[in-house]
Formats: structure tokens, C-alpha cells, sequence
């Protein structure tokens, strides 16, 4: 009896991370897109780093994160101001769900998400730090 109750109440004080806990939700984002239409997502982080999102739609995408910087040079035509390094990570086309992590720097980031099917799909962005 005391070996089972020493290993019941070693299960409830482990840390919950090492019994496979949620991770923190910073955004749950669902938004309605018309064929091959952006959906253009701000992050903003004060100290950068890495985080996982979860895409999932009824069709494919493709999926661009690109810092602040960089969304600032495109919008204002500015190429000169253009840096690969600005280039988080660019999907031509995948299927979802899809999920990965990224590193992004400190400020603003952007999530340039595009419906590639010919209908009107329905996407869901969720970003969470593992």
C-alpha cells in the first residue's frame, strides 16, 4: 500500500510540463478567405525568440513570415532597405494542418498567409510558445 500511494503522489506534484502540459496560446485567430486572397497577421515580441503556430483551411496555402522591417521597405517600395536575413520563412505551398516553429527577432513580425484553391476557405492561425 505505501509503494502505491509514494507513486500516486510523485505523479501529482511532477511538474506539469513533464506530464505533456498545454502550451501558452498568445494567438487563436480564425479568419475567412476568398481565392488566392492574403491574410496578412501581425506578431509583435519584445524580446524575439522561438514559437510554434498551427495553420489548418480547407484548401492549400502558402505561408511567408517576414520582420517589421521588411513589411515597412515592401510597403513603402523601398528595395534598397530589403535584406534576405528579413526573410523568416517563406512556404510556396502546403498542405494543413500545418505546424512548425520559428525564431523571430524582437518587434514586429508578419504572417502573409494565401488561399491557393479557387474557393472560399475558412483559416485558422494559432501561435503558442512550446
Amino acid at each position: 500500500m505505501k509503494a502505491w500511494m509514494t507513486l500516486t503522489l510523485l505523479w501529482l506534484l511532477l511538474p506539469a510540463v513533464t506530464r505533456g502540459a498545454e502550451p501558452q496560446v498568445f494567438l487563436d485567430q480564425t479568419k475567412e478567405l476568398t481565392p488566392h486572397l492574403e491574410w496578412n497577421r501581425e506578431i509583435v515580441t519584445k524580446k524575439g525568440g522561438k514559437f510554434s503556430f498551427t495553420i489548418e483551411s480547407q484548401g492549400p496555402v502558402s505561408i511567408i513570415i517576414i520582420s517589421g522591417k521588411r513589411q515597412q521597405a515592401q510597403l513603402a517600395k523601398d528595395i534598397d532597405a530589403i535584406e534576405r536575413s528579413d526573410l523568416i520563412l517563406d512556404l510556396p505551398s502546403v498542405p494543413t494542418p500545418y505546424t512548425r516553429t520559428v525564431t523571430v527577432p524582437p518587434g514586429s513580425s508578419w504572417f502573409i498567409i494565401e488561399n491557393l484553391s479557387d474557393q472560399n476557405v475558412k483559416m485558422h492561425l494559432k501561435c503558442y510558445v512550446p
